[in-house]
């Protein structure tokens, strides 16, 4: 049941992006509508993903919140991703249509100015796509570091959009070929976006996340270290119809007695900021991936 059901999202998922035009014609609102009526139905159907957001929820939250108030931040949150990708189709045909504010762009200027690259630390936070779409247009050479979707025919069609909207990525491969086009990135006074709020599995360190130690990865902080380019929180934060595009300043790395203790300290503050943008609007964070995972403490790269 569950592979038919992702049968049927992945084959949704290209035909919105086949049709991207036609969707993007909608007028804003009726779009909007659009997205919140496929997010409704997707929360209601997709058993597996809505489990896994209510249990996040739980996990975060705890007694905090109602379970009334946990199930209608789950159902925002399915719809809100569909209103990201509503919303980065018509920015790609009518950008003119969005009202986008940066704020704190004098910080990552400031932080390029010192010539050894910048490293953006963000998660999968409000319409991230849009963001990196928007700093790309500003004139900023970005490269994000992104995984290849294990639907082929959905990666290949995402890989399309990411090209139409100039977004330059970084693809996972080998340890090695990955870790050097970063660097490379870097020593060429480029900007490194890294999303830190996912499970990193072996390659990642236990830091707390909403009081919960979570396998985090370490490489922003291993990538100032070999580079000296300076580390930036940014997020994108929709509030009514406006998106603030947020560049916080330079999060200076701890100082410490080894290598591990720097990583260590310096990825839990990162991680602090991100837990304080999502606990201020947990509806625009994506909690369907499995954050917590596994007991044991492991090493970073």
């Amino acid at each position: 049941m569950q592979s038919k059901l992702k049968q049927v999202r992945d084959f949704l998922g290209r035909m919105i992006l086949k049709f991207s035009l036609l969707i993007a014609l909608l007028p804003s609102k009726v779009g909007i509508g659009f997205a919140y009526v496929i997010g409704k139905g997707a929360y209601l159907f997709l058993k597996g993903k809505r489990q896994i957001t209510l249990r996040n929820l739980e996990l975060a939250f705890g007694k905090e919140k109602s379970n009334a108030e946990l199930r209608k931040i789950a159902c925002q949150v399915s719809q809100e991703i569909c209103r990201y990708w509503i919303e980065i189709l018509q920015f790609l045909h009518f950008p003119s249509r969005f009202k986008i504010e940066i704020k704190g762009q004098k910080n990552l200027d400031m932080a390029l100015s010192q010539g050894k690259g910048v490293i953006l630390v963000s998660a999968h936070f409000g319409n991230f796509p849009l963001m990196i779409a928007v700093l790309t247009q500003k004139g900023y050479k970005i490269k994000t570091i992104m995984r290849h979707m294990h639907d082929l025919k959905s990666d290949k069609l995402f890989c399309q959009l990411r090209q139409k909207l100039n977004i330059r990525s970084i693809m996972l491969q080998s340890r090695q070929v990955s870790v050097s086009k970063c660097l490379n990135a870097l020593r060429k006074n480029e900007v490194l976006l890294i999303q830190i709020d996912q499970h990193a599995g072996a390659g990642g360190i236990f830091v707390d996340f909403f009081g919960k130690p979570a396998a985090t990865t370490s490489s922003p902080v291993i990538f100032a270290l070999r580079t000296g380019a300076p580390i930036l929180p940014v997020f994108i934060l929709r509030e009514a119809e406006v998106h603030n595009i947020i560049i916080e300043p330079n999060v200076g790395l701890y100082l410490g007695s080894n290598k591990e203790e720097i990583v260590k300290k310096t990825m839990s503050k990162l991680t602090k900021i991100v837990e304080c943008y999502v606990k201020k609007h947990p509806e625009q964070w994506a909690w369907l991936h499995k954050r917590w995972k596994g007991e044991e403490r492991v090493k970073g790269i």
